[in-house]
């Protein structure tokens, strides 16, 4: 590696906040509210493919599927970070949510983060030894984390959060936590879902992902 060739450094506090402010919550634009347009086009392009998404109420979906972004993107950023820099984006995601009224959002996020936790045990089978072990070491590394984290003075719901992210990038990978992640989402709507539906709200936490991961590709985030 070159002498010129490290990555920039950016306060995780810098970073959140822009990213947070330009691309999560942007300001209204002349055709509407960003976020809003794209749930309502999202929404459109999935009813094409199963007629029965049409009964989903726009609003309750657009809602649902910004906790759903919120929770994707602190796991992207808990997969490409130090557990500290990671903690300090929950603590700090949780502040915003709260400061602009948004605690609602907060709470939702913890349905998409439990998908995300137990995406990590998915397919091991309690009934064998490996899959008794995997369950456990999973169970075990996280509650280690928390507690050593919440006994250093960090908030609860912020860390368990982010312990939940642990021994889950394998999976996304594999493109199991976004499967979870859409199944999820149409369960938070009371919708059956179908192969067609999944497929594409898949394809979305991918790319919710992507353009987190984007975000911080050629930083070093510090505290």
């Amino acid at each position: 590696m070159g002498i010129f060739s490290g990555k920039r450094k950016i306060s995780y506090l810098e970073l959140c906040r822009d990213f947070y402010d330009r691309f999560v919550f942007a300001d209204r634009i002349a055709d509407g509210d960003p976020h809003q347009l794209f749930s309502e086009s999202t929404l459109r392009l999935i009813t094409d493919a199963d007629a029965s998404f049409s009964s989903v109420s726009v609003d309750e979906f657009a809602f649902n599927l910004l906790a759903m972004r919120l929770e994707v993107i602190g796991t992207a950023w808990s997969h490409k970070s130090k557990d500290i820099v990671a903690l300090k984006i929950s603590e700090f995601t949780k502040a915003y949510l709260e400061e602009s009224d948004r605690q609602a959002l907060w709470v939702v996020m913890s349905v998409f983060n439990q998908a995300v936790a137990e995406s990590a045990t998915y397919g091991a089978d309690s009934n064998t030894r490996l899959g008794r072990s995997r369950i456990t070491f999973i169970n075990s590394m996280r509650t280690g984390l928390f507690d050593e984290w919440t006994q250093g003075g960090h908030d609860p719901e912020a860390a368990a959060r982010v312990a939940n992210r642990h021994g889950t990038e394998p999976m996304w990978k594999d493109g199991v936590v976004q499967g979870l992640l859409a199944i999820t989402l149409t369960k938070q709507l009371r919708h059956d879902g179908s192969d067609e539906i999944w497929g594409r709200l898949a394809s979305v936490a991918e790319g919710f992902y992507q353009g987190a991961t984007d975000a911080i590709r050629d930083v070093k985030l510090t505290t």
